[in-house]
């Protein structure tokens, strides 16, 4: 990356803001109820354009399971995301009450970023 494609970490738009929110709550009834689902949303400026990052962390205080997906348009990064985390949360349910669960969240530990 020369000097001249610096990234320059740019504000959401309070509509960008509001719509990755908008995806968090539609993974919350996915979890208990008191676990909470952390986002944090990236605009960089690229030359012309704009790309974003959109990383939900599913349970921050103990698991600490970050899904994230990157792109040129918002609104398919943050549904691609939603979608990774919606995966991961269906596998961790699944797997509840199977010997190999504990086995799995040691690994989404050691690595927290997924696909």
């Amino acid at each position: 990356m020369s000097m001249r494609e610096k990234k320059v970490l740019l504000e959401p738009s309070g509509e960008e803001k509001a719509f990755v929110y908008q995806q968090a709550l539609e993974l919350s009834p996915l979890l208990n109820q008191n676990e909470p689902i952390a986002v944090i949303l990236e605009k960089n400026n690229n030359k012309n354009s704009s790309t974003y990052s959109v990383t939900f962390i599913l349970i921050p205080e103990t698991l600490n399971i970050k899904v994230q997906s990157e792109g040129d348009n918002l609104f398919d990064v943050c549904i691609s995301a939603k979608n990774k985390a919606k995966k991961t949360i269906q596998l961790l349910a699944n797997q509840a009450d199977s010997p190999t669960r504990k086995i799995q969240m040691a690994h989404f530990k050691m690595f927290p970023y997924l696909q």
